[in-house]
């Protein structure tokens, strides 16, 4: 049967205490605004970018959400969800929905919304943006079968889900742990020995290097990219993505667009000259756009080790001697990047390893989202059929 949205949940403005009142923020009150949903990959969500103090939340007419409900951006962009897992309020630029457990099963609803989100795109007006109203989202009309089938859609969904987000996780661990390895091995020169200690707690001899102004385990050599590697940028403009293409077209954001065609092949890795100069790993077949630098070492023993050099170095350059904030990144940049040849194979090859992992737990996730996609239609559809028992 087909119920308003008003009939299964309460429909909730959100507000923003005044900004230049700094005794307003940074308290204990979880704050969400768009952007924290924008810039994270669970459906999931504990957390906001800022808080806010009980004073803050006393000076404006924003609400608290009760845990697992449903947060919706409805303006600046249009439907973003989450489902918040701990109590939490919002700014104004969400519609959220506290939702009757007995008559809706929160994760239905979700997926429901994510599904039909361009229907729910299409009910914003205004003249400076579109904004979906609190009338028009209580008055939007959804599907809703018994709560045994809700759940049974919305478990089906979930398990796809809930694996990306471990698989993400791991990932995360997975990372972290490669940092810390680099750091130990290349920054602080504890690598093992021949005696399997520390090398350089344990008296190994360090050199001094001009270049860096520091000291190096003797026998290492300090590169620029350039020398180790072929280092080139990409020729596409944004209008190269296509809806359903065969092959990753990077640009300088962190989402993979596709595209029908490659102009790149090889073990790489891929720096976007601005916007937030994410650094990325690929292996395979694929295009990008003008102002992404792909790097191709010349041997891909170097990969691991050069993808976190040149993570830790983009670091440094998105920040002027000043403090200011960089605008793009050169290609004078990338070629000049320092690398350390360790000029020993058993030192490289724990990075790729961990490359390795981690780009199969990509894959593995890209395969479950699609996999999720496909159903999902299907499932709001009423084209996969359940028993009601």
């Amino acid at each position: 049967m087909k119920v308003r949205i008003k009939d299964i949940a309460e429909v909730i403005n959100g507000s923003t205490p005044s900004t230049q009142n700094p005794e307003y923020y940074d308290g204990d009150i979880i704050w969400i605004t768009p952007k924290d949903l924008s810039d994270q990959n669970s459906k999931y969500i504990y957390s906001g970018e800022r808080s806010i103090t009980q004073a803050g939340y006393n000076s404006c007419s924003t609400k608290m959400i009760p845990e697992n409900n449903i947060l919706m951006s409805s303006r600046a962009p249009i439907g973003l969800l989450a489902i918040n897992k701990v109590e939490c309020c919002t700014n104004q630029g969400f519609k959220s929905l506290i939702v009757d457990k007995t008559k809706c099963n929160v994760e239905y609803l979700y997926y429901y919304l994510k599904y039909h989100i361009k229907e729910i795109e299409s009910l914003g007006s205004g003249t400076t943006f579109k904004e979906v109203s609190k009338d028009s989202m209580e008055k939007y009309e959804i599907v809703l079968p018994s709560i045994k089938v809700q759940e049974t859609i919305s478990n089906v969904l979930s398990l796809l889900d809930n694996k990306i987000i471990n698989n993400n996780k791991i990932n995360d661990e997975l990372e972290s742990m490669a940092k810390t390895l680099y750091n130990y091995w290349f920054l602080q020169f504890e690598f093992p020995n021949e005696n399997g200690k520390p090398y350089k707690s344990s008296g190994g001899k360090m050199v001094w290097n001009e270049e860096l102004k520091r000291e190096i385990p003797e026998g290492w050599e300090v590169k620029n990219a350039y020398e180790i590697a072929d280092i080139k940028t990409g020729k596409e403009d944004a209008n190269h993505a296509t809806k359903n293409g065969k092959y990753p077209f990077f640009t300088c954001a962190n989402d993979v667009l596709r595209c029908d065609d490659y102009k790149f092949d090889g073990n790489v890795i891929l720096i976007a000259g601005n916007g937030d100069f994410n650094v990325k790993h690929y292996n395979g077949k694929f295009n990008a756009y003008q102002r992404t630098y792909v790097i191709t070492p010349h041997n891909d023993k170097y990969v691991g080790v050069f993808h976190l050099s040149c993570k830790q170095t983009v670091e440094k350059f998105i920040k002027g001697s000043n403090g200011s904030i960089v605008k793009f990144i050169t290609l004078r940049d990338i070629q000049n990047i320092k690398i350390l040849d360790c000029k020993n194979d058993k030192l490289l090859e724990p990075f790729n390893v961990f490359l390795e992992k981690i780009d199969l737990l990509k894959k593995e996730n890209q395969e479950l989202s699609s996999l999720r996609d496909f159903l999902l239609p299907l499932l709001m559809n009423g084209q996969v059929k359940f028993k009601d028992k």
